[in-house]
Formats: C-alpha cells, sequence, structure tokens
C-alpha cells in the first residue's frame, strides 16, 4: 500500500478532501539562529522532522524585507524577542515618498533565497515548503516604525505617496517570489502583519489605496505556486480583503477578539481553512496530553474536509525541547482520522 505523505494530504485539503487525516503543520521563529543562512535552514530542517508536520514553512527573519528598504535592526535572541529596530526607518525620516526612490537591497532578500535553497535541498519531494511573503503594506508599516497609529496616519494624509511607496515594494516582491519559487519552494505564505491589516487601518481606506499592490503581488502568487495561503494576523477578519483575492488556502487565528471559526470562514469562502489551535497555550506551554486534548475539541467542532490544522500565528520562540507536543498533534488527528466523532 502506498504510503500517505505531506504532499497528498495538503493537495486533498485543497480540494475540500480528506485521505486519512487532516494535514498538521506549525511554524515559529528560531531568534538566535535566523541571521545566518546556513544555520537557519539546518534549524528548520532539524525541527520540521522532530515535529512530523505535513509541511514546511520558512519562518525567515521578521525584519528582512524592511532591512532590504533601509531599517536596521539587531537581534534579542536571548530574551526571545524580535530583533529590535535601531536605525531609523526610511519612510518615518525621509517621508514615504522616498521609499518609491529607495533601490532595495538585495543581498538580505538573495539570503532569504538561498535559505530556502538549502531547506529544499534536505526535505524529501513529499515535503511541501513554503516562502514567506509580507504584504507590501505590512512592509511599509515596518518602515515607518512598526505602529499601526502611525502607518494609519500616512494612509489618511499621504495617499499618493503611500500607493507610490506600496508599488515599488510591490515590484521588489515579486522578483524575491519569483526567485522563491525557482528555488523550490511550493508556494508562498502572504502574510499581513497585526500593525497593517484592513480593520486596523480602516477597510475602505486599505483597499481604496493598498488594494491595487496587494492584487498585483497575489494575482503573480496564485498563477505560480501550487501551495498558496494568505495569513491574517491579529483581531478581527478583513472579509472585504480575502473576498478580492479569494485564496485557495487561509490562515487567522481563531482566538482573536471578534475572530470567525473555521466553520465560518469555509462556509463564506470554500476555501481551505489554516488554523484552529492557540499558538501558545499548549504547543509551546502545555504538555502533549494538553495538545491532543485542544486537536480533538478542534476536530469535534470543524469539518475535516479542507482543513489544515495549525496553530493561528507562529509559535514563537519555537520550543524546540518539546517535539513531543508537535508530534501529540498528529496522533490526536490520526485518532480522529477523516471520519465523524
Amino acid at each position: 500500500m502506498t504510503q500517505v505523505t505531506g504532499r497528498d494530504r495538503i493537495a486533498a485539503a485543497l480540494e475540500s478532501r480528506c485521505i486519512d487525516r487532516v494535514p498538521f503543520g506549525a511554524w515559529g521563529h528560531l531568534f538566535d539562529v535566523e541571521w545566518q543562512t546556513r544555520t537557519l535552514a539546518d534549524a528548520t530542517v532539524s525541527t520540521a522532522v522532530a515535529a512530523g508536520v505535513d509541511f514546511v514553512k520558512l519562518q525567515l527573519r521578521s525584519t528582512c524585507f524592511a532591512e532590504a528598504f533601509g531599517n536596521v535592526y539587531r537581534t534579542r535572541a536571548a530574551s526571545g524577542e524580535q530583533p529590535e529596530l535601531i536605525g531609523a526607518p526610511v519612510g518615518a525620516i525621509r517621508g514615504v515618498g522616498a521609499i518609491a526612490r529607495t533601490a532595495p537591497s538585495l543581498v538580505v532578500l538573495d539570503e532569504q533565497v538561498e535559505c530556502l535553497r538549502l531547506v529544499r535541498g534536505q526535505l524529501p519531494q513529499s515535503l511541501p515548503l513554503l516562502q514567506t511573503v509580507f504584504s507590501p503594506a505590512s512592509i511599509l508599516a515596518q518602515l515607518v516604525g512598526h505602529d499601526a497609529s502611525a502607518l494609519t496616519a500616512v494612509f489618511q494624509e499621504e495617499p499618493k505617496g503611500v500607493a507610490e511607496a506600496l508599488d515599488a515594494i510591490a515590484a521588489a516582491l515579486l522578483t524575491f517570489t519569483e526567485q522563491s519559487l525557482s528555488a523550490g519552494s511550493d508556494g508562498i505564505y502572504y502574510a499581513l502583519l497585526p500593525y497593517a491589516v484592513p480593520q486596523v487601518v480602516g477597510e475602505d481606506l486599505y483597499m481604496r489605496v493598498a488594494g491595487a499592490s496587494d492584487e498585483a503581488v497575489w494575482s503573480f502568487i496564485r498563477d505560480r505556486g501550487w501551495f498558496n495561503i494568505v495569513h491574517i494576523c491579529g483581531d478581527g477578519f478583513a472579509w472585504r480583503f480575502v473576498d478580492a483575492l479569494r485564496p485557495p488556502a487561509i490562515s487567522w487565528s481563531i482566538h482573536g477578539v471578534a475572530s470567525p471559526t473555521l466553520a465560518e470562514v469555509r462556509q463564506r469562502t470554500g476555501a481551505a481553512v489554516v488554523g484552529g489551535l492557540h499558538r501558545y497555550t499548549n504547543l509551546r506551554d502545555g504538555q502533549p496530553s494538553d495538545v491532543e486534548a485542544e486537536v480533538r475539541q478542534c476536530l469535534a467542532a470543524a469539518d475535516p474536509e479542507g482543513l489544515i490544522l495549525a496553530p493561528g500565528c507562529s509559535v514563537s520562540p519555537w520550543p524546540v525541547a518539546k517535539p513531543g507536543n508537535f508530534r501529540a498533534a498528529i496522533t490526536a488527528a490520526e485518532a480522529r482520522g477523516c471520519g465523524g466523532a
């Protein structure tokens, strides 16, 4: 009998099918190794193998895109926190108009592509690999200081300059995406950061100013990768954004304030839904028995067809010492299978 692979399970979920069990994946920052290409690649592979996931999302250094446009950071790995911004963001000091005139540094983005290439070379083809791409508005938010209020202010006060900046960022992302897919990525995890989602800026304003840049990047992604996910971070849900892009798979946290359930998003969009688990409470901070209980509860409330079981966002810092927590999720999924309760 042919063994079912992660690729098989993911392909089935995207087609609203379930073969033997729902697929499972998880990702998180490894702050102590993400500054070096080789060490991040090796750690990504080793943690994925230990966890037994059905797909791998390359968790890039979260600041790499902003670094390409001039932001400067330093590591805070020892504290388990995201890098610290130490260089004045170009958009905050020189204005958003300067971003459109800033040629991005290719070195930092090339490093991320090379990291993906190294990861792909160590993984079996049966394990899908995703590259991470931040939305243009998410990168702009980093370039004005990682601040939702600052981003909203420039959207309101300089919509033309913002649109030009987003177009320039989008152009860089198209090149990065094409290179990532050529390096072996099966698709793209297109992420909106929590301070750059439509519900923070205002949906009407966001769609009017940023909608074109999102569509430009997403249409490029949609036509090339076979396994693509849109991720919406933070509370609530960007319904108009999702309706505009119509992604095949959607990731968000059901634990956010005013966030919809897996069933609600599945019913309205028809897309595969990625999530269901809390990013910290059990996977990172609990025990295998806690994870199994949470997975059983999630699967009892969700249709296994079109479900990709995962945390609602990154499990960071990644609990390297707890691979059993991730394997427990798979054990619970196997026990449930594709049938009813």
